[in-house]
């Protein structure tokens, strides 16, 4: 009996405790300091290049979040840009939307490791034009990757031109029938999606004419012209575009 708990218990309790050890990060950014997981080469890039890649991202939390804001994390990946803003203020409470399953449990892991539990509360769902079952189609299985994409309709390759590798299904609702069936109103939200902006935009007319809803930042390929039509007509205007991230604020 020994010999079988040491075998089956204890050894892999031990090994799994080294491999925990190994595969987190530490990120430093302006004045804060958080744990990510980093297991993979996706995941490690995202940590070493968190204040390198989009600046403006943090640039745009760090002056925008208020106390008692509530902010839309839309495309949360494994919650990076939510673990930033939990930290920045503590007093936001942040909606992190992430329908891809890898990505959903790199999400939750980040949340506990770092104490934000009662900061962020992740959804394992998609938001679109339509509420209703969808699929989620996959260009790269490796969690932290991104470029999917979300249609009901079997696709070949991804909005970003990938080939598809595998689907799954996703519950998907407009943002306007979350904020009904949650009772909540966001004051800021971010878009990352890879190509799903316009039906987010599109299911969100209730959503994103509230008064409330101060700024936007959205990433969108620079040729697309839909997104800033949709704004424009909810009573927005471009305020920055230092990339591909769009910022946009209430007139």
């Amino acid at each position: 009996m020994r010999i079988s708990k040491i075998l089956y218990q204890d050894l892999p309790s031990i090994i799994s405790v080294f491999k925990h050890l190994g595969s987190k990060s530490k990120v430093n950014s302006r004045g804060l300091s958080f744990k990510l997981v980093s297991d993979n080469w996706i995941t490690k890039y995202r940590a070493r290049t968190f204040n390198s890649k989009e600046p403006e991202m943090l640039d745009w939390i760090d002056e925008n979040v208020k106390d008692d804001d509530i902010l839309f994390d839309v495309g949360a990946n494994i919650g990076i840009y939510s673990i930033y803003a939990a930290l920045r203020n503590p007093k936001l409470c942040i909606y992190a939307f992430e329908p891809e399953y890898s990505n959903l449990n790199q999400l939750k892991q980040n949340i506990i490791n770092n104490g934000l539990q009662a900061s962020i509360v992740p959804f394992s769902i998609a938001l679109g034009a339509n509420t209703g079952l969808s699929y989620l189609h996959i260009q790269d299985t490796t969690a932290g990757s991104a470029l999917h994409t979300v249609s009901s309709q079997p696709l070949k390759t991804t909005h970003a031109g990938h080939e598809v590798v595998w689907k799954e299904g996703v519950a998907s609702f407009t943002i306007d029938d979350f904020c009904e069936m949650e009772g909540v109103k966001p004051t800021l939200i971010k878009i990352d999606v890879d190509g799903n902006e316009t039906e987010i935009l599109n299911g969100g007319k209730k959503t994103f004419n509230n008064k409330d809803l101060r700024s936007i930042l959205i990433e969108v390929d620079r040729k697309q012209t839909q997104c800033e039509d949709i704004l424009k007509s909810y009573g927005f205007y471009l305020d920055k575009k230092p990339s591909e991230n769009q910022i946009w604020v209430r007139k």
